[in-house]
């Protein structure tokens, strides 16, 4: 699976989670096990938009020579 797959396969389950957070603070239920949920999939998609220092300067380098 890509990056960039795996990437909008979590943002699409975070919108679920919010949704269903959502519905259940209306109903005035608790929500500890999905925002934990949630808590773990934005840890997952924070370590996947993190880069490298390695690649950003690789990215800086090769903005200058084209």
């Amino acid at each position: 699976m890509s990056k960039s797959t795996l990437k909008k396969e979590i943002q699409h389950e975070i919108i679920k989670i919010n949704k269903l957070i959502d519905k259940k603070i209306l109903r005035g239920l608790p929500y500890t096990r999905e925002a934990r949920h949630h808590k773990i999939l934005l840890a997952r998609l924070g370590i996947l938009n993190r880069t490298s220092w390695l690649a950003r300067s690789m990215r800086v380098a090769a903005s200058f020579m084209f």
